[in-house]
């Protein structure tokens, strides 16, 4: 079996899983209803139901030299709150081989749909396309993206302190600069999180493959963030990347996130 094959199959086993949750479990509340109580999409710094501004920043250290990523997202619920807008506007920087480059990066739009949700678990569907408009090709793919994904949240204790989060995406272009390489990967993404007081600690493993160089990319991350106003919020989330196929050596990002 090949791993392509078998990032096609944990995408088809966990959509139907989520299908069938979907429909054996009742709706007893609307997304609206749910907008302002604790759930699995309205949950630390994840919230699809207010209008939201991040400002982060990354830093990834690679083989090839350092990258520095500043980014304005903004996320704008709409029809019911089921849907959402998001928009990401990133400023990219570069160290190597001792020159520094600034340019702004490939900006990227998605909509994203809940279909459920109840207290203890939700389901959410998006497709972002990520636009050829880096005015610098070091710091743009030189293609137009489309990235499919499903997420599904779970609480895994009665408390609800305790989350389960996961996410498949594929992520692959289909139009573009034809002298630049096509793009085709897969990511799996895992994160356990635990909140306390007003602030919470999670834990992050995601599994990658590239299509076109048949690598197997994997990265491991912590975070720690807190609340310090009821929508506003600080978080810090270290990571590395893993193994002799990785796509960085480590990283850093922190940010600000303000709901409203």
């Amino acid at each position: 079996m090949t791993k392509k094959s078998l990032f096609l199959i944990l995408f088809s086993i966990l959509s139907f899983s989520i299908m069938t949750n979907a429909q054996e479990v009742h709706k007893k509340k609307s997304i609206s209803e749910l907008k302002d109580e604790k759930n699995p999409l309205n949950f630390a710094r994840v919230n699809f139901y207010k209008n939201t501004v991040v400002f982060f920043n990354e830093y990834l250290d690679t083989d090839s030299g350092s990258i520095n990523t500043t980014d304005l997202r903004y996320t704008h619920p709409f029809k019911n709150r089921s849907w959402n807008f998001r928009a990401d506007l990133p400023l990219i920087s570069g160290n190597t081989s001792s020159i520094n480059k600034t340019a702004i990066g490939d900006i990227s739009f998605s909509i994203a749909h809940i279909p459920y949700l109840t207290n203890n678990r939700g389901i959410s569907f998006r497709a972002r396309i990520t636009s050829n408009s880096s005015n610098n090709p070091d710091f743009g793919s030189g293609k137009w993206v489309f990235t499919p994904t499903v997420f599904y949240g779970q609480y895994l204790n009665k408390k609800g302190s305790i989350l389960w989060t996961t996410y498949l995406e594929n992520k692959f272009s289909f139009a573009g600069n034809s002298d630049r390489a096509n793009i085709n990967a897969y990511t799996f993404d895992n994160a356990i999180t635990y909140s306390f007081l007003n602030s919470w600690i999670a834990t992050d493993f995601s599994v990658g493959y590239n299509v076109k160089s048949e690598t197997n990319p994997y990265a491991l991350a912590l975070e720690y963030g807190t609340k310090f106003t009821p929508d506003t919020m600080l978080y810090f989330h270290p990571s590395i990347g893993i193994g002799s196929e990785r796509q960085y050596n480590y990283g850093v990002e922190f940010g600000v996130v303000i709901l409203y």
